[in-house]
């Protein structure tokens, strides 16, 4: 489908066109004070009914209302098991510690991400190999990952970065040849779909994040999904200190069983569950509003003059957690964006920059690139039609 200059969303998430290309400067400019923010949190108003009912309740441990969102989360997404955690950031240790990473084994992983993924694997004393990117998805590239495994790898970790699916079935058979490990992390990739497929549909580790600024929220929270019993039943202990919550004494509430493995305080509390379910209930109306709004930077924001669009798949859909392009001369771009009022992020940065994982790579081509002209425009659910508008105008202006 072809947009006109100005084609934008109204309200109801239909194609429309503004007459007058330079309507949407003008009322911004009326209003120099507006900001434009790179991120708005989701939280319609039958999230607060549900959170101050849910705080009236008093039960606010992990509960009843833990269990039904992991169900609802489970069915949504076409997934066998979901365990409700505290964060993503817990929901990558917990993976890491079922898979078996440990002191002195290594994980194949990209540098180019967030410091969580990585961080994770410090945690459980291993070692982090950086395997590249490739410039035009800032996914892990799929070529670079069989040189760099040896005897003391135990896991490939994938980041959907964005929002963009991995070149999953090529990950799965690397992971299978060599006995493997594939934790997916999909903290930017709720509802992001491969080859027809949801993320984390076929997978035995796939994290999710529900923190302020994801698709959907619960202020902080994670959820680690999996078609695994095995690995359910050994996340539903150990992310409770090993404990089995479900043998216990009915008059005492003693716990029966052994622990046999170190575990951890992990699990997401029933106020942010509820949360969490009545969430969901939007996630379809939020991924088909940044896709319609992608669509539109997509047509109006190519061949732009210092613009390079990310290239994607037509066998994978994209939840677009933000709208990252590539520019040149960033600093500039940051500058004059601000200028005009209009947030952008560097949202994923190279995590070998920072001395906790050594020093910086010098075999990484792609995340060296990547790493310096990579930014993320807005693209969330409180991004109104002019807002669009604007920062496009503001990019075609140039820096």
């Amino acid at each position: 489908m072809q947009f006109e200059w100005g084609a934008v969303l109204n309200k109801n998430c239909e194609t429309t066109t503004l007459k007058d290309k330079k309507t949407a400067n003008r009322r911004h400019s009326k209003n120099c004070s507006k900001k434009i923010a790179v991120y708005s949190p989701h939280i319609p108003p039958s999230v607060v009914d549900v959170a101050v009912k849910t705080l009236r309740s008093k039960w606010i441990n992990v509960g009843p209302e833990t269990t039904l969102f992991e169900e609802a989360f489970a069915e949504k997404f076409n997934i066998k098991y979901a365990i409700a955690l505290n964060s993503c950031t817990s929901a990558l240790r917990l993976a890491y510690a079922i898979a078996g990473v440990g002191p002195k084994d290594e994980v194949i992983t990209p540098a180019f991400t967030m410091m969580a993924t990585n961080t994770a694997i410090l945690e459980q004393f291993a070692s982090p190999v950086f395997a590249d990117v490739k410039y035009e998805t800032a996914n892990i590239d799929v070529s670079d990952i069989e040189n760099r495994i040896t005897k003391k790898t135990k896991a490939i970790t994938c980041v959907h970065n964005f929002g963009y699916p991995c070149d999953l079935k090529e990950l799965k058979e690397i992971a299978q040849a060599h006995n493997l490990a594939l934790i997916e992390d999909c903290a930017h990739a709720i509802g992001a779909t491969y080859r027809g497929e949801y993320i984390g549909a076929n997978s035995d580790f796939a994290c999710y994040s529900f923190a302020a600024v994801k698709h959907i929220t619960t202020g902080d929270g994670g959820m680690l999904a999996t078609n695994s019993e095995q690995v359910f039943e050994a996340a539903t202990k150990r992310s409770w200190f090993g404990m089995d919550r479900q043998k216990r004494d009915k008059l005492t509430g003693n716990y029966l069983l052994d622990v046999t493995e170190v575990g951890y305080k992990m699990r997401m509390n029933s106020f942010l569950a509820a949360i969490g379910r009545e969430q969901l209930c939007f996630v379809d109306k939020i991924l088909a509003e940044r896709k319609k709004k992608a669509r539109i930077y997509d047509e109006e924001l190519e061949g732009v003059n210092g613009v390079t669009l990310m290239e994607y798949d037509t066998d994978r859909e994209n939840a677009y957690f933000l709208y990252p392009i590539h520019v040149e001369r960033r600093q500039k771009f940051v500058e004059a964006m601000h200028k005009k009022g209009i947030e952008v992020l560097i949202q994923s940065f190279r995590n070998d920059q920072f001395s906790v994982f050594g020093k910086q790579r010098k075999d990484l081509p792609n995340t060296d690139r990547i790493d310096k002209d990579s930014i993320c425009l807005p693209i969330h659910e409180d991004l109104t039609l002019e807002d669009v508008q604007y920062i496009i105008e503001s990019v075609k202006e140039g820096w």
